[in-house]
């Protein structure tokens, strides 16, 4: 089950980095959507960053009366960054089929 969840939590971070290899001619474009799949990845993570960092001082981070609170955020942050991943990989499967003219 562990397993499971460690996959679930790991797409959207590892396919953000996937997608950033996919080819674009044009360069601007590029950095652009690259940068915004890279901030998304970031955002998705935040609150698993943010229970980690805050639990430093006592060591849990899964407690829910202290840091471990933020991991509520994923009821916010998970299908946000769902759609905007989608969206993106839209963008990005469409202007890599592109063809220099």
């Amino acid at each position: 089950m562990e397993i499971v969840i460690l996959i679930l939590f790991a797409v959207l971070p590892l396919s953000s980095i996937g997608l950033c290899f996919l080819h674009d001619i044009n360069y601007t474009r590029k950095i652009g959507i690259n940068s915004l799949l890279i901030i998304n990845g970031i955002l998705y993570l935040s609150p698993l960053l943010l229970a980690f960092i805050g639990s430093r001082s006592d060591g849990n981070m899964w407690d829910e009366s202290g840091s471990g609170a933020a991991l509520w955020l994923y009821f916010i942050i998970f299908p946000v960054t769902i759609v905007i991943q989608i969206l993106l990989l839209i963008f990005k499967l469409k202007f890599s089929k592109q063809k220099t003219e």
